[in-house]
């Protein structure tokens, strides 16, 4: 059996789906989605197998952008968190063993922790 790099396919993967957002998210393609989607509304160039085709293919595109949407907002969130956790730590004001790991604590727990923040944040403000 051969020897697999999964640390390499990861990344390459990543690589992948960060260059597809950036292109169906750029003004190219918005422009051009804009542009097919008022043709399609007016009635031009198509004629029921090619709007079958078109809805096939826009159906087919948002099930696979929605996966690849939610890994790099997944990807994004846990550098933010671990930026966040750095200043934390970084920061001798704050406590951080209560804020550390926040994100994975129940909502009861992170809007009491809220609270007392910008309780704590208001009180040395005035």
């Amino acid at each position: 059996m051969p020897n697999i790099d999964r640390t390499r396919i990861h990344h390459r993967a990543n690589h992948a789906i960060s260059g597809t957002t950036r292109m169906f998210g750029s003004l190219t393609a918005i422009a051009l989605a804009v542009l097919v989607v008022g043709m399609w509304t007016v009635g031009l160039f198509f004629d029921s197998r090619e709007e079958r085709l078109i809805t096939s293919f826009t159906t087919v595109v948002t099930f696979v952008m929605v996966f690849i949407i939610q890994s790099t907002q997944n990807r994004e969130s846990r550098a933010m968190q671990t930026k966040l956790d750095a200043l934390l730590i970084a920061n001798d004001r704050l406590n951080e063993r209560e804020l550390l790991g926040l994100e994975q604590m129940p909502d009861a727990t992170i809007k009491d922790v809220q609270t007392e923040v910008h309780g704590n944040v208001s009180a040395t403000d005035g």
